[in-house]
């Protein structure tokens, strides 16, 4: 424009950038160095920092250490000023500061300045601390309690720790524990205990203990388990005169220890008094003799169990007859070839059991008598004029644990009689007389007989000596079958009998026949065949051969050849062993036929 005011119109537009600012603030340091505040809080200040192009600056706190536990960082912030709180008392930390502009240009760190927190020398609050509520007992054997909760701490966390009174023994004092909660288990019933609280902070600061605060346990009124009581091993024997028992395991959930209580109810009164023993042993017993046994529980609060249901058990006899060592009272004596008898001298057993007597026959032990309550044995079926040599042994009728057996007598020996007689009968007889079988068998069975020496044998002569015929030899078998006879033949046996020792029957049985059956039974093969057919020798024979016949029962086979043309000098050969046949003084050139 001009002085006038004369304004011209706007020129067209035109632009330009300033420089970019990347320029960072001067950097800061401490104003005011950090200073503890107390026993949690640190404060401090920076150099005031400006930027002329890209302001206004923020400041930023570093805690660089101890890493852990550490302070906090303060974050970008405007305010040149920061308190770093919720710090650890007597604890030393360490701080830097820089600043930034609105740019975010960062300055460099500044150095390092450290401050130690003040000490806490204080404890907890309340102090001394109290119950919250009174003490609860929940039952037999716990009480519960609360503490009043502590007051904030400069050194959280805050800990507590319950103690029971030593004028009330068997209460248990607390950990350090953060709950101010507690509750003491495994007490004694209807008891009186007595407890006090203390409190401190991770400075180890400690408050004076509470006062006492008390409560009793509820009375217990419940008996041991089993109820009623049992036996684990039943009363048992383990000897003549002891008996071993063992009670079930009694449970009490709270009042420990249990105790046992046996006593004898049958057959002498027998008691163990209470204890905490489970096993007892009565002694100083009475052989064969039946007890029986109960067993109680008590609790330490003196609940009594019923009674267990009785057992029974009998005392063995464990003391053999007497004489303990068996005697004869008449030895072994021979009274006939085969046998000898005895008799042992009475027993007597304490307990009246009655006495058995076994005679053992050493020479042959099958002849051993058995158990018996006899005193006397005859021991049969002996061997004639055989030595043989006893003992006689004793013992009671015990079942259980079994009998007592006494010490075997002596040996003493009898020698049998001579045997002198033949088997009987005598003579023999015929059990099944001779009887044909077939035309070649006969069969026959002597009466069996008998005889002191023991086994028998027996003899079967055939008398005719006719074809065939066979003795047997001597043989244990009453039986004997002759084979190998002929057919339509009468044969005759008679048989007698020896003993062991050679003894014969003096006569033989009477004589008995048989006669084999006929032979119906044609040669075979039937009808025969040839072997080699006629053939023409010469002018004047023709030669044959049969088949051979097979096994006969009336050998030997014959052979007979028919000549059937009835052709001139044609002739039959007539009744032969051979079976070939040649048929001579033929004509010549002239047909003959054969059968």
């Amino acid at each position: 424009k001009d002085a006038a005011e004369n304004l011209t119109a706007k020129s067209g537009p035109a632009s330009a950038t300033t420089d970019e600012d990347i320029t960072s603030p001067e950097a800061p340091a401490f104003a005011t160095v950090p200073t503890a505040v107390n026993e949690t809080s640190i404060t401090m200040t920076s150099t005031i920092v400006t930027d002329a192009v890209s302001g206004p600056v923020q400041y930023y706190f570093t805690c660089v250490a101890p890493v852990p536990p550490g302070g906090s960082d303060s974050g970008w912030q405007a305010d040149p000023n920061y308190l770093n709180t919720g710090l650890t008392q007597d604890v030393t930390y360490t701080y830097t500061v820089k600043a930034r502009d609105a740019l975010l240009n960062e300055t460099a760190e500044s150095g390092e300045l450290s401050e130690t927190t003040i000490a806490d020398k204080t404890p907890p609050t309340p102090n001394p601390p109290g119950f919250a509520m009174a003490l609860t007992a929940d039952n037999e054997t716990e009480i519960s309690m609360t503490a009043i909760t502590a007051n904030p701490d400069a050194s959280e966390p805050v800990k507590y720790k319950f103690f029971c009174d030593p004028a009330t023994p068997g209460g248990h004092d607390s950990n350090w524990q953060t709950d101010p909660n507690y509750t003491d288990t495994g007490l004694s019933q209807n008891t009186l205990y007595t407890y006090r609280v203390q409190m401190k902070d991770a400075a180890e600061n400690l408050t004076a203990k509470s006062g006492p605060a008390s409560a009793t346990t509820e009375e217990d009124n419940t008996r041991p388990t089993p109820n009623p009581a049992t036996f684990s091993l039943l009363p048992t024997a383990i000897s003549d005169s002891a008996i071993t028992m063992t009670a079930t395991i009694g449970y009490d959930e709270v009042s420990e220890p249990i105790e046992y209580f046996f006593y004898c109810i049958e057959g002498g009164f027998h008691l163990r008094s209470w204890s905490t023993d489970p096993n007892w042993t009565d002694t100083g017993l009475t052989p064969s003799t039946a007890y029986k046994y109960v067993v109680q529980m008590r609790d330490a609060a003196e609940n009594v169990t019923g009674g267990s249901e009785a057992w029974e058990t009998t005392l063995p006899d464990t003391t053999a007859p007497t004489p303990s060592t068996a005697m004869f009272d008449s030895l072994p004596t021979a009274i006939s070839e085969t046998e000898i008898s005895m008799t042992a001298v009475a027993g007597d057993d304490e307990f009246n059991n009655p006495v058995e007597y076994k005679f053992f026959n050493l020479t042959d032990p099958i002849h051993d008598s058995g158990w018996s309550t006899s005193t006397s044995f005859g021991d049969t079926g002996l061997d004639p004029n055989t030595m043989y040599t006893y003992t006689v042994q004793m013992r009671d009728s015990v079942v259980s644990p079994g009998p007592n057996v006494g010490t075997a007598s002596d040996p003493a020996s009898a020698t049998t009689d001579p045997d002198v007689d033949a088997p009987t009968p005598d003579p023999p007889t015929w059990a099944s007389v001779p009887s044909a079988d077939s035309e070649t068998e006969i069969s026959m069975e002597a009466t069996a007989g008998t005889d002191i020496s023991g086994q028998i044998e027996y003899y079967f002569a055939e008398k005719t000596g006719n074809p065939g015929a066979n003795d047997s030899v001597w043989q244990t078998s009453a039986t004997y079958t002759d084979s190998d006879l002929d057919p339509n033949t009468t044969y005759t046996y008679t048989v007698i009998m020896r003993d062991r020792l050679g003894h014969e029957s003096i006569l033989e049985s009477i004589w008995a026949s048989a006669t084999t059956e006929k032979d119906t039974t044609q040669p075979t093969p039937n009808p025969p065949v040839f072997a080699i057919g006629p053939i023409a020798d010469n002018e004047t024979e023709i030669s044959m051969t049969a088949v051979t016949a097979g096994s006969d029962l009336s050998e030997p086979v014959e052979y007979y050849f028919d000549e059937t043309s009835g052709n001139p000098g044609g002739t039959d050969s007539g009744w032969t062993t051979n079976p070939s046949y040649t048929d001579i003084g033929l004509d010549p050139n002239t047909q003959y036929t054969y059968t």
